[in-house]
Formats: structure tokens, C-alpha cells, sequence
């Protein structure tokens, strides 16, 4: 087998392998299109195809067999000299959206730009040339300094990109710089065998060598890019769930120390107050009534707001039994004392949540009670929980006069719903305008929100 691909046979099979990698390559590209839809994958899909274009073109004369030997020499000759300055074209377009030039480099984007009009003005005017029958000879001389103007021009802009670079970035334009290098070696070796040096090997292969090179760097740079993509999504998603664990495990943090608090007011202070309350009470047996009575009655609302205090900080319903049980009392307590019927349902819902989970939920359900009783004047409250394999449902409505959650803005107990319900990891939804009631629904995570055994 010839390798240099010098023989009339070996020619054919060298093209033969040559556009069989490229076609193999725009397939490869064009599933990747189909995966991510990203528009550079398209301009590449173009270059590779006129590269298949102006390989077939070099060979015209081997190529005597049909749809070829229909296409006409006039016609080889424009592709011989258009195509392979649009292909550059098309490739630098392709850098310039796979780079992200417009928004990373804004210096050399405009170098870039520049140089696509220029090849865009030579492909119009090559139509021209046809137009008038332009003598071949001439237009190889303007092809020629055509070429070596955009040679130059990329090597000046792959230059000045590589000083502030990224590897990826580098490693991506080695594509590039193998399209210039082939480039150059062909119109040198076009040049020699036009001035009658025997050359020993396809005069083609050196740009065919690189632009092989240049499908081989673009496979591996998207391989290394997408491992690098998938890294560092990987490391987000680790981030996330530590700061995740150490989220719950602060909250958790409080609420432990909410407690000890709790246990400690109410046994050291609670414990002195009631000792001075036995001890006035038995001043008051001995005389000073006046004095007495009214520090007694100081005392005894200390020990009342202590004890509101303490049993908002414990609240060891909801710690001992759950949510579920939690709001039961709430809202027991609630009709006890206010004219509201109040309904509550709950289906699924087996095992308990996590602590710091049920807390958020119960705080939130105590806000859309206190709005209702303050600003709604209902004479209904449901509250509906629902729970399946992944998700768990919390719905909230009352018939009362409803608002206009655009037009009155957020107050400070809406927003404080809004957070906690941010901070579940969910998305309120709230139906409401005047005269219709108000609904207040989400879901959460169910597995993630379970309680470990």
C-alpha cells in the first residue's frame, strides 16, 4: 500500500478514506446537535461537509465516473478556488460560537469578524469572476494572496488568543493552528509542482494529515470538555448536599438549643418565681396586703408569660408526636376560643418527617391561621396533608374575604411564609382574590423529608 499516496490507485484510496472519516465525523457531530441543539455544532456540520466538497474537487480528474464526470471543469476550477478559503470561513465561525468569543473576548471577536467579511467578499466576488470569464491563471494568482492574507490573519488571531488562554481554550485552537499548517503546506507544495518540482507524495496529503488531526482534536477537546462539565456538576451537587446537611444539622442545632433554653427557664427561674410567690403569700398571712397583693400579681404574670414563653420555645407536641398531632391541637385550641370551624385531613402520611422539616411546616401553618383570623374573617379553615411515594402535599383554604396578592403586596407574614416554604426546597402557589377565599398549596420533596428510623 502506497501511504504517500503518490499512484493514480492510491490516490482514490487515500480520498476514499479521507471523506469516509470526515462523513463519519459530521454523523458524530450531528447526533451531538441533536443531543444539545447548541448552533456551533451546525457551522462545523457545514465545514466538514464543503471539506468533503473541496477534497472531491482536488481529485476531479480521477473521479471519471458519474454524477462527476457531469460536473463541468469550469465548475471544478471555482471549487478549487472558493471553497477552501469559505471552509476557513465557516471554521472560524465555528471557533468564534464554540469559544464564546462575543462575551470572553470581545478583542479578538471583532479580529475574527473582520476576517469572515473578507472571505465573504472574496466568495462574492469568485461568482464574479466566473461571471466575466477571468483567466484561471489570474485567479490563481488572487487565490493565492488571498490565502496568504488569511493564513496570516488566523495565525495573528490564534496568537493573541493563546496569551490569555485557558488549557481547554489552547487545546481547542491546536485545531486551528493544524488548519493553518496544512494550509500553508499546501499552497507551498501547489506552488512547487506548478513550477515543475517532482514532489514524491500527494501534494494534498499534509492538509488532509492536518485537517484529520483538526477532527481528531475537536472528538477529544468535546470528550475532555464534556468530562470537565460533568466534574464540576458532580462537585456542585456534592457542595449542595453538604451544604444541605449542615443546613439541617444547624437548624436542628437550634431547636436543641431552643430547648435547653426552655428547660432552663423553666427550671431555674420558673423555679424561683414560684418560690417567691409561695413566700409573699405567706408576708400577706403575717400583714402589708397592699404591698403584697400587687407584687403577687407581678408574679403571677411573670410565671404566665414564662410559662407562654417556654411552651412556644419546647412546643413538645410537636417534637413528641409530629405535625400531625401538633395541628390537631392547634386547632382544637383555636375553636375552643374563636367562632371558626376548622377542618383538618390528612392521607398517606404514615411516618414522620424530619424534625427541622415539620417545624417549618407547622410555623407556616400557624401564619396562615393567625392571617385568617385577623384579616379574613372566615368561618371556615381546611387544611388539607396528602402524601405518596415521592412527594408530600400541603394544601391550605379558608372562605374568608381573600385579597389581592398583587395589588397589597407582601406583608411580613407572607413573606415569611414565602422563605420557610423556599427553605423546604418548594414553590408556593396562592389562589385568592377579593370575596373568593384564599388557597395556599405546595409539595416538597416526601423521601428527602422523611424521618430516619
Amino acid at each position: 500500500m502506497d501511504f504517500l499516496f503518490y499512484t493514480h490507485e492510491s490516490k482514490l484510496y487515500g480520498l476514499t478514506i479521507f471523506v469516509s472519516i470526515v462523513a463519519f465525523q459530521i454523523v458524530y457531530v450531528f447526533v451531538q446537535w441533536l443531543i444539545e441543539h447548541r448552533r456551533d455544532y451546525l457551522f462545523y456540520i457545514a465545514y466538514l461537509s464543503f471539506v468533503i466538497v473541496f477534497g472531491l474537487s482536488q481529485y476531479d480528474k480521477y473521479l471519471n465516473f458519474y454524477p462527476f464526470s457531469e460536473i463541468a471543469e469550469k465548475n471544478y476550477e471555482y471549487i478549487k478556488l472558493s471553497v477552501p478559503l469559505f471552509c476557513i470561513l465557516l471554521y472560524f465561525r465555528f471557533m468564534r460560537e464554540f469559544l464564546n468569543l462575543k462575551h470572553r473576548r470581545p478583542d479578538i471577536n471583532a479580529m475574527v469578524k473582520k476576517l469572515e467579511f473578507f472571505l465573504i467578499a472574496y466568495t462574492l466576488l469568485s461568482l464574479f469572476f466566473i461571471w466575466l470569464s477571468l483567466d484561471i491563471v489570474v485567479w490563481q494568482r488572487i487565490f493565492n494572496v488571498v490565502a496568504i492574507i488569511t493564513i496570516t490573519a488566523g495565525l495573528f488571531i490564534i496568537i493573541n488568543f493563546l496569551k490569555k488562554s485557558i488549557p481547554l481554550d489552547r487545546f481547542a485552537m491546536t485545531g486551528a493552528s493544524l488548519i493553518a499548517v496544512g494550509s500553508i503546506f499546501d499552497i507551498v507544495l501547489n506552488f512547487l509542482e506548478f513550477r515543475g518540482f517532482d514532489i514524491p507524495f500527494d501534494i494534498h496529503l499534509p492538509l488532509m494529515v492536518c485537517v484529520i488531526g483538526e477532527l481528531t482534536t475537536f472528538t477529544l477537546g468535546l470528550a475532555y470538555k464534556t468530562q470537565l462539565v460533568e466534574n464540576e456538576k458532580l462537585f456542585v451537587e456534592k457542595k449542595f448536599l453538604t451544604e444541605k446537611s449542615e443546613k439541617q444539622q444547624l437548624q436542628l442545632d437550634i431547636l436543641k438549643l431552643r430547648n435547653n433554653l426552655s428547660r432552663e427557664l423553666h427550671d431555674d427561674i420558673g423555679a424561683q418565681l414560684s418560690l417567691a410567690r409561695m413566700l409573699m403569700s405567706k408576708a400577706r398571712v403575717d400583714g402589708n396586703e397592699r404591698v403584697v397583693d400587687q407584687s403577687m400579681q407581678l408574679l403571677e404574670e411573670s410565671i404566665n408569660k414564662l410559662r407562654s414563653v417556654t411552651n412556644e420555645l419546647e412546643n413538645s407536641t410537636l417534637q413528641n408526636e409530629g405535625f400531625q398531632k401538633a395541628t390537631e391541637k392547634l386547632l382544637n385550641t383555636i375553636m375552643e376560643f374563636q367562632p371558626i370551624h376548622c377542618n383538618f385531613y390528612t392521607k398517606g402520611v404514615e411516618k414522620r418527617l424530619h424534625l427541622d422539616v415539620e417545624y417549618h411546616l407547622f410555623r407556616i401553618t400557624q401564619e396562615l391561621i393567625n392571617n385568617t383570623l385577623k384579616y379574613a374573617h372566615a368561618s371556615i379553615i381546611s387544611i388539607i396533608v396528602l402524601g405518596d411515594r415521592d412527594k408530600f402535599y400541603f394544601i391550605y383554604e379558608d372562605n374568608g374575604l381573600g385579597f389581592d396578592i398583587k395589588g397589597n403586596g407582601r406583608g411580613k407574614g407572607l413573606n415569611n411564609i414565602l422563605q420557610r416554604v423556599e427553605e423546604l426546597g418548594a414553590k408556593t402557589e396562592f389562589i385568592t382574590q377579593p370575596g373568593v377565599g384564599m388557597r395556599c398549596e405546595f409539595k416538597i420533596d416526601y423521601e428527602h423529608s422523611m424521618q430516619k428510623a
